[in-house]
C-alpha cells in the first residue's frame, strides 16, 4: 500500500521510529496534510513532490489530515 502526493507541493516535516512515521505536505493549493501511520517514507524536510508521487507505504491503515485556512 502506497501513500501519495495528491497534488504539488513541499514536504515541511518528516519525523517517526518504529514503523510509525508521519509526514506533512504543504500542497500549492493551500491545503496542508498530514499522512500518519506510514511505515516508510519516502521523502525528506524540504523535498519538492509532485501529484501521484509515492512519498511512502503503509500495512493496514493511513489516516489523512487535511487543513485549509487553519
Amino acid at each position: 500500500n502506497v501513500a501519495v502526493s495528491l497534488d504539488d507541493g513541499v514536504v515541511t516535516y518528516v519525523n517517526g521510529k518504529d514503523e510509525n512515521y508521519t509526514i506533512i505536505v504543504e500542497y500549492d493549493c493551500g491545503v496542508r496534510a498530514t499522512y500518519n501511520e506510514l511505515n516508510e517514507v519516502n521523502v525528506y524536510v524540504n523535498d519538492r513532490v509532485y501529484k501521484d508521487d509515492i512519498i511512502g507505504s503503509y500495512d493496514d491503515k493511513l489516516e489523512m489530515i487535511f487543513i485549509r485556512n487553519s
